[in-house]
This record gives C-alpha cells, sequence and structure tokens, in this order.
C-alpha cells in the first residue's frame, strides 16, 4: 500500500508541474502581447512593428537597397597597397552581404601587380577597398564600387583618387660611351672602346641624369675607386639642356704604367628640391 501511495503522489506532482509551467508560459505570452501591443501602436502610418526585432519597420522602403557614397580618397605616390573604407547608407539598415570594383585607372592597379580589390568584413559590417599606385605616378585617378544586401545592389559610385607625390631622388640614364654605375672599367694599351682607356692618358665618362618630380639636378660626385683609377677634380653636372635633364661627366686617369681589367669608380648625383 505504501509503494502505490508514493506512485500516485509522483504523478500528482509531475500533473502540477506541467499546470505552473503552463500557467507561467500562458502569462509570459499575454505580458508579450501587450508589450507589442504598446510598442506596436508608437509605430507611424507606414510602419510595422516586427516582433522578433523590436522595431518599427517602414514598409514602402522595406526592400530599398544600398546607397554607396563615398566620393574622394587622397593615398600618397609609392605607397604600399591602402585599405580604404567604402562608404554606404541603408535605410532599413541591412549588412552588406559584398562588393564589387566595376573600374578603375590603370595608374592604380599597382603596375597590374595589386589591382584594386574589395571585401567586406563580418565583424563590422563595412566594407573596404584596396589601392595601390604606380610606381613614380602622382596625380588624380578613379575607380567606381557597388554594394549589395539582401535587397539588392547599390548604384555604382565613382570615387575620385588623389595622389599626393613624393620627393623621389634622382636617376641615372647613361649614354652609350658611359660605363655602368659600380661596373668595371678596363684599361688597355692603345685606344679602346665605350669602356676603355689608353695607358698613361685621361678619360671624360659622361652620362644623364633626371630626377621623377623635375628636381633640378645639381651635382655629381664619385664615392669609391678601385685601386689603380683615380678621379681627377670634381664630378660636375651640367643643367643648360632643359630644367629636368643634366649631363654630368667624370674624368679618370689611370695609374702610370697601369693596364689591365677590372678597375671601376663608383658615382651618385643629387638633386635640388
Amino acid at each position: 500500500m505504501n509503494c502505490t501511495k508514493t506512485h500516485l503522489n509522483k504523478n500528482n506532482w509531475a500533473k502540477w508541474m506541467v499546470f505552473i509551467f503552463m500557467f507561467i508560459l500562458s502569462a509570459c505570452q499575454d505580458l508579450a502581447m501587450e508589450e507589442g501591443a504598446s510598442e506596436r501602436a508608437k509605430c507611424q502610418e507606414g510602419f510595422e512593428f516586427k516582433t522578433l526585432e523590436r522595431r518599427c519597420v517602414n514598409m514602402v522602403i522595406e526592400n530599398a537597397p544600398p546607397v554607396a557614397n563615398l566620393k574622394e580618397v587622397a593615398i600618397s605616390e609609392d605607397s604600399d597597397p591602402v585599405v580604404v573604407e567604402l562608404l554606404f547608407s541603408d535605410q532599413n539598415d541591412d549588412v552588406p552581404l559584398g562588393c564589387d570594383i566595376l573600374s578603375f585607372s590603370e595608374e592604380i592597379d599597382g603596375d597590374e601587380r595589386v589591382p584594386v580589390t574589395c571585401f567586406c568584413d563580418e565583424a563590422t559590417n563595412k566594407c573596404y577597398a584596396r589601392i595601390k599606385p604606380d610606381r613614380n605616378y602622382y596625380s588624380h585617378a578613379e575607380f567606381s564600387y557597388v554594394i549589395f544586401d539582401q535587397d539588392g545592389r547599390s548604384n555604382e559610385q565613382f570615387v575620385y583618387v588623389n595622389v599626393t607625390p613624393i620627393d623621389d631622388p634622382p636617376t641615372v640614364n647613361l649614354d652609350n660611351f658611359s660605363p655602368e654605375a659600380s661596373d668595371a672599367v678596363r684599361v688597355a694599351r692603345g685606344i679602346g672602346g665605350d669602356n676603355l682607356m689608353s695607358e698613361d692618358t685621361t678619360k671624360v665618362f659622361s652620362f644623364f641624369a633626371s630626377d621623377p618630380d623635375g628636381d633640378l639636378i645639381t651635382q655629381c660626385e664619385v664615392v669609391d675607386t678601385s685601386e689603380n683609377i683615380e678621379v681627377l677634380g670634381e664630378c660636375l653636372c651640367d643643367p643648360s639642356l632643359n630644367a629636368y635633364y643634366s649631363t654630368c661627366n667624370v674624368t679618370v686617369k689611370a695609374k702610370q704604367n697601369f693596364n689591365g681589367s677590372g678597375e671601376y669608380f663608383n658615382y651618385r648625383v643629387l638633386s635640388k628640391n
């Protein structure tokens, strides 16, 4: 008899637990409906209350796609790939699902090694573009992009890119009668060729120098020579050809009675900002 009584008590306890659970659930539902009704009443005309999101939604613009609106960015000449945020707005606050670069100037494709690309970050719900200017390029360029979400694709937005210049070092453009920098100057008996000079004589080696930014080439200097080579006087540059292009001369002499190969001189040019 005691076992039967215990069994009945357990059954009654389970029934009471189900009853209490259903009562609490019903009360929560009633409370949620009352709160929903209260919040729904605050929605303006033409808006609908979304219970799961707990917000009023304008049904007229619910399916509107995003609007891309980045207009201008500035990057530096010869910079590493620059990441810029692709700005956009969305009237119904949808998260971006992706982006596309539709066009871009050839001057900002990193000499075709790093073309303009874009990506969207799920953690921040933002989209970005990677841009790299071509080497030594500075001026203006542009690219266009779109953002898309669950409601469709945005407008095509064109972005003006201002590539600001930096001060580049000058470059040496050797003519046909000059040794390469750090190259060997061969000293031979008799008259030689381009990189040859006669024993116990002097020779003037010439080269052209220019600057990517148009800075004036003001001087040159020999920074090192081999054991059997000496430089007479200074390394001189003449900018009279035009403002951005100079011809420079180095007078070289081998030691007396020396002849052989493997001799060299190293030089550099300097420009005035």
